[in-house]
């Protein structure tokens, strides 16, 4: 499993390799493996896009809920057939012809794809969908988060964080403003 790279760490790369025509996409094994991508001059106005599906493809989202956000489902001649000797994930994963993927994701008025998170780690709280991963792009954009992972336990989201050792030594940030720092920065 991958992760959608960040909007931040897309933005810096562009900004980083001005003369090169950076492409991002977004894909899976079970469909061979590319589903979209984005040019490099699409990349800063549609930050944090996967971009349009590739030729003879077809994604849309299903189980939508108020915010749009739904399961991202492919179809096209690059979806594979099924799992080797797993007959049961087939049927759960490949339906009338279309794969879906597990992942959650949006697609704006452009036709453009967000990925936003995988439906595994999907929490909801006070009924709405939280996707671990955006919070844990806002954090890991931080200066003095080298990275963080975020969790669900007993009904509370809890940020583990692992903190720029080398930041927080030459700003002498202690541990309680640390997160000060960080509650101002929600």
């Amino acid at each position: 499993y991958g992760a959608p790279m960040s909007s931040q760490d897309i933005i810096n790369l562009v900004e980083l390799l001005p003369k090169c025509n950076l492409i991002y996409s977004y894909g899976l094994t079970e469909a061979s493996p590319r589903v979209t991508y984005i040019m490099g001059s699409d990349l800063l106005k549609k930050a944090g896009s996967s971009g349009k599906p590739i030729k003879n493809v077809k994604i849309e989202i299903s189980n939508k809920g108020i915010d749009n956000n739904g399961e991202i489902v492919v179809s096209g001649p690059n979806v594979m057939l099924g799992y080797y000797n797993n007959a049961e994930k087939t049927r759960r994963t490949i339906v009338d012809g279309k794969l879906y993927t597990g992942d959650y994701g949006y697609i704006d008025e452009d036709g453009y794809l967000y990925v936003q998170g995988r439906k595994d780690n999907m929490i909801i709280s006070a009924g709405k969908n939280i996707y671990p991963e955006e919070i844990e792009d806002r954090l890991n954009a931080l200066p003095y988060v080298s990275e963080s992972l975020v969790i669900e336990k007993d009904g509370k989201l809890i940020a583990l964080v692992y903190p720029d050792y080398e930041v927080v030594k030459k700003e002498k940030i202690s541990p309680e403003q640390l997160k000060t720092k960080m509650d101002e920065n929600r």
